[in-house]
């Protein structure tokens, strides 16, 4: 789910769980690709059962 994907625009979400939030993404049949950015905190770029794309943001600390 990355590269040609991550191109196009993408609306970002804030959740303060994102553990949480992605498991709620995989129980309604979605995907997501976990990410660690330094000093940043955390991103999810996911796809839905229908292959519309978003991202959810954990802010670090």
């Amino acid at each position: 789910m990355r590269d040609a994907q991550l191109t196009q625009p993408r609306v970002y979400l804030h959740t303060a769980d994102l553990d949480a939030s992605v498991r709620r993404v995989q129980e309604l049949g979605g995907k997501a690709d976990v990410q660690q950015v330094p000093e940043v905190g955390r991103i999810a770029h996911c796809s839905d059962d229908q292959g519309t794309l978003f991202s959810l943001y954990e802010p670090q600390g």
